[in-house]
């Protein structure tokens, strides 16, 4: 048996194969890319809203001043004698004034006042009727002259302020004459021709 040229030939027939695909490999080399995905930089959002919005405050409450005395206790005592009379005349307990000016000396308010209807308000500061609180005091002053006793001369004391700007406030001598204590809860000035309100406030 001839075994050694079998083998040979065995051999080579493996051998051709691998020898063939060096030889294609070497005329084809393998080429390796490698695709980069298209990264873009890092984008920001822009919008409309960007800047921290410029969103108006709320406009601080303005803090109501109220009067100095114990204007509390002046509106109940008012209340108390809402329905009694009293006499009136010059400086006679039923008058507007001197009603007023009892009952917020009730609360403190340390109300001297005298002489003129002006010189009534010494020490107390001056307000728009529209800026009232309760407590305040609302006199009619006769235009051009403030200090004048003239007939249309009133005085009422502001008990509270209603949702819809008019006032509660209680009076006396309302109609003159009558010394009468009344309350009303719904009120507006109205004062006669010639004559303008102002509030005082102690």
């Amino acid at each position: 048996m001839k075994i050694v040229p079998a083998i040979a030939a065995l051999v080579a027939g493996v051998l051709l194969p691998v020898a063939g695909v060096a030889e294609a490999a070497q005329a084809a080399p393998v080429r390796y890319e490698i695709e980069c995905l298209d990264i873009q930089p890092p984008q920001t959002l822009v919008t409309a809203d960007a800047e921290p919005a410029r969103v108006p405050l709320s406009a601080p409450t303005v803090a109501v001043v109220e009067p100095s005395y114990d204007w509390r206790a002046a509106v109940e005592m008012a209340y108390v004698e809402v329905g009694t009379s009293r006499p009136t005349g010059w400086a006679a307990p039923g008058e507007c004034i001197e009603s007023a000016r009892r009952w917020v000396n009730a609360g403190g308010g340390g109300w001297a006042g005298g002489g003129s209807v002006l010189d009534n308000y010494a020490g107390a500061t001056r307000h728009a009727v529209t800026d009232a609180v309760p407590g305040d005091v609302i006199q009619y002053h006769a235009d051009g002259a403030e200090g004048a006793w003239a007939v249309g001369v009133h005085t009422v004391l502001v008990t509270g302020v209603n949702a819809d700007g008019t006032l509660r406030i209680v009076e006396s001598n309302n109609p003159g004459g009558s010394g009468l204590v009344s309350a009303n809860d719904h009120w507006t000035p109205q004062p006669p021709a010639g004559f303008h309100a102002v509030a005082w406030r102690f």
